[in-house]
């Protein structure tokens, strides 16, 4: 049943609601857009959607994120975006925000909001209330509807029915937007991506049915099999696989083969960048709101040659208390405050930051980022150039990256010298002031530390540089050699072959196609420069073979590897 009285909830209190930060979608892996198309796949309503709008509506579904470690009914990828993020981009781009309904479920009452550029105002009764709506700034800031926005900014959820006549069901909120093309590809650029457990699908009760809740679009709405039934580590690893074999087939010279990656011929990629001349210095520094990439940038200064460019970003989400204490700012209603101060700093996007930069750096030649602990640096610059959707653009400017502190480490060898920002500069520069909340300040003593006469030499910087596609290569390899331990642990190979298998690209998933494939041997053996590419040895090869049959006859040994 689907109601569309606005005072159902009249009377509850501020303790009937959760706060949320953020709403998400998941879908299955099957589902996720190509390169070339890279926007969500929209549905219309359906008959069990059981809403007032119209079979011909194509919306997207998105609902409060749920907990990390259960089973999600709804696929293999998790999409969530910031709320505020989300409401600030579509409402200033003419969409209006409705409460459309309320439905009742047997277990459950899911209320409706809908984002739209469709004016619903004055729509017959027999369709959308025109009652329902939430304006901007009067609904949203009243108890009773569904959802609830603070004098700060903070959303909150109803879902405490205790007291209404429905007070055993359970309360959530469904953000059903109507995206327009431009927008639907804005908000698949801007979600946060990972990997949920959906390893609960095609389970089935003892007379033969789908266990409830277990798959929603196979299981549930199609009564077929999940074709990707996959625990969190399996989604993680399979997403990481299309991109590895996508290059296994790329490198494949042997049409012949079968199973698709012989005679792969693979250039040792060099760690350090090749000596190029001239190169530009491009000196960088940022201010986070945390120390992983998803806490945010707030201050970024970059200056190559001429060009400098310094701004505040806007937060998407909460500082922590550590930054905050370090450089003094806060998110406030999603807007950076300087605590000292008292002011709301003016800001712009960290895409629209990061598309002034790459703009003006292609306008110089072969650019290596210089940055104070580099890996820090990078770790925040490639999570937001991958958001973006600016990789192809970072790809082609940038060479690689250089760390002030080995380059000092190179010039002093063996030391008790401290290399921290302020301990270099007090060394080496101590005319040179640095404020440490200030990102063109020490952008400043970087490029003053990179110009002290007869000390810094171009040889001594490409030599402690680290090239993009060595970079990018040993994220690849990393990932490989974790999804070998298993391997390693049960004594099925040695750690010397692992690294010579995540060299080369193949993961543990790889690995056991090519060995239920029985090409095992040939992949491993295939000779490159005259020399297996891994080892001819049939005792070692046949090992790792034993292993998979036994782990087909053993799911406690896959289930392990999937946990770690």
């Amino acid at each position: 049943m689907s109601v569309k009285r606005p005072d159902i909830f009249k009377g509850a209190v501020l303790e009937d609601y959760t706060s949320f930060q953020s709403i998400e979608r998941t879908i299955h892996l099957d589902d996720i857009p190509n390169k070339n198309d890279e926007k969500f796949m929209t549905s219309n309503i359906s008959f069990e959607d059981k809403s007032l709008l119209s079979e011909d509506t194509n919306v997207l579904w998105f609902k409060n994120n749920s907990p990390e470690n259960k089973n999600h009914f709804y696929g293999n990828v998790r999409f969530s975006i910031s709320i505020n993020k989300l409401l600030k981009h579509l409402l200033s781009n003419g969409y209006k925000l409705y409460w459309i309904e309320t439905v009742f479920w047997e277990k459950s009452v899911d209320s409706r909001i809908m984002l739209t550029k469709k004016n619903l105002e004055g729509v017959p009764n027999d369709s959308i209330d025109s009652s329902l709506i939430l304006p901007r700034e009067s609904s949203m800031r009243e108890l009773g509807y569904p959802i609830y926005q603070d004098d700060s900014g903070i959303f909150y959820e109803l879902k405490n029915l205790t007291g209404f006549q429905y007070s055993q069901k359970r309360h959530e909120v469904e953000f059903v937007i109507e995206p327009t093309e431009e927008d639907n590809l804005w908000l698949y650029q801007n979600c946060d991506r990972l990997p949920v457990d959906h390893s609960q699908a095609n389970k089935k009760t003892e007379d033969g049915r789908y266990v409830p809740r277990s798959c929603h679009k196979h299981n549930s709405m199609r009564k077929e099999e999940c074709p990707t039934p996959y625990s969190k580590k399996e989604t993680e690893q399979e997403m990481m696989n299309r991109n590895l074999q996508t290059i296994h087939r790329q490198l494949s010279t042997d049409k012949s083969c079968s199973f698709g990656t012989s005679a792969v011929l693979m250039e040792k990629v060099s760690k350090n960048i090749s000596l190029v001349d001239p190169f530009s210095q491009v000196f960088i520094s940022i201010e986070t709101g945390g120390l992983q990439p998803r806490d945010g940038i707030i201050q970024i200064a970059v200056e190559c040659g001429d060009y400098k460019y310094s701004t505040y970003v806007t937060p998407e989400t909460g500082i922590s208390e550590q930054a905050t204490e370090k450089h003094g700012f806060t998110n406030r209603d999603d807007k950076l405050f300087h605590i000292d101060s008292g002011n709301i700093i003016q800001t712009v996007s960290i895409k629209k930051a990061l598309e002034e930069i790459l703009g003006k750096l292609k306008e110089f030649t072969n650019c290596i980022i210089i940055a104070h602990y580099v890996h820090f640096t990078s770790k925040f610059i490639e999570h937001f150039v991958d958001r973006s959707g600016l990789r192809d653009s970072y790809n082609s400017i940038i060479l690689g990256y250089i760390d002030i502190i080995n380059v000092f480490k190179t010039i002093e060898g063996k030391s008790t010298h401290k290399y921290d920002l302020n301990s270099l500069c007090e060394r080496l520069i101590p005319d040179i002031e640095i404020n440490n909340s200030n990102t063109e300040s020490k952008v400043k003593c970087l490029k003053n530390l990179l110009s002290i006469p007869l000390v810094v030499t171009n040889e001594i910087l490409l030599n402690s540089s680290i090239s993009l596609e060595w970079k990018n290569d040993q994220s690849k390899v990393e990932f490989c050699k974790n999804s070998l331990k298993i391997l390693v642990e049960n004594k099925s190979m040695s750690s010397i072959i692992a690294n010579k298998i995540s060299e080369i690209h193949i993961d543990f998933n790889f690995l056991k196609k090519a060995s239920e494939a029985g090409a095992l041997f040939e992949e491993l053996s295939q000779k490159v420069d005259g020399k297996p590419r891994v080892t001819k040895d049939k005792k070692i090869i046949n090992k790792i073979n034993s292993f998979f049959d036994i782990a087909d006859n053993n799911n406690s040994i896959l289930t392990k590897n999937e946990n770690q």
